[in-house]
C-alpha cells in the first residue's frame, strides 16, 4: 500500500487491520529481532500468524510506507472480559516517537468496543524498557506469570 504525505509534508500515519495469515506473518517475520518469542523459530511465526487471524485484532501502524509497529489484542474472554495483548513491538527507529502510545491506545480502544473491563500482557522480567512503558501506560504488576516474567494488567472500561 503507497501512503501519502500529509499538507505538513511529514510521512502520513496509518492504521492497517490485518485479517490474513499471511499479512500477519510476513509482519511477525519482520519483527522476529525485536520479539524474543519469535526470534530463529519459523514454526512458531507460522502457527501464531494463523491464531492471530483466527482470533485477534491484528494491527498494525505504518508511517508514510515503513511498518512502525504493531499490536495482537485477544479480546474474547467474555467471563472475565478482560483482553489479552500477545505482542505489541515498535520498529528501533521509531522508538520514542510516540507509536508504542499510539499501538497501546488503539489497543485499548479496541478492547473497549469488546465490552472489555481489562487489558493484560505478559512481560519478560528483564524487558526493563517495557516494564517502563507499561508503567508509563497505567498498567500494574499483578504477579509472576512464570520464573522469567511478570503479569500486567490495566483497568479499561466501566460498565454498571
Amino acid at each position: 500500500m503507497r501512503l501519502g504525505h500529509t499538507d505538513s509534508g511529514h510521512p502520513s500515519i496509518c492504521f492497517v487491520i490485518c485479517d490474513n495469515y499471511a499479512d500477519i506473518e510476513v509482519v511477525l517475520n519482520s519483527f522476529q529481532n525485536e520479539l524474543t518469542s519469535l526470534r530463529n523459530n519459523d514454526e512458531f511465526r507460522h502457527k501464531m500468524a494463523l491464531k492471530l487471524a483466527e482470533y485477534a485484532c491484528f494491527l498494525v501502524v505504518k508511517i508514510g510506507d515503513e511498518v512502525a509497529g504493531f499490536v495482537a489484542v485477544y479480546a474474547n474472554d467474555v467471563l472475565t472480559r478482560t483482553a489479552y495483548i500477545p505482542f505489541i513491538a515498535v520498529d528501533p527507529a521509531y522508538r520514542g516517537k510516540g507509536v508504542g502510545r499510539l499501538l497501546f491506545d488503539k489497543a485499548c480502544d479496541l478492547a473497549i468496543k469488546k465490552d472489555m473491563l481489562y487489558l493484560k500482557l505478559e512481560v519478560n522480567k528483564s524487558n526493563n524498557n517495557a516494564i517502563a512503558f507499561y508503567n508509563k501506560m497505567g498498567m500494574r504488576c499483578i504477579g509472576e506469570a512464570s520464573q522469567s516474567s511478570f503479569y500486567y494488567i490495566k483497568k479499561i472500561g466501566d460498565y454498571l
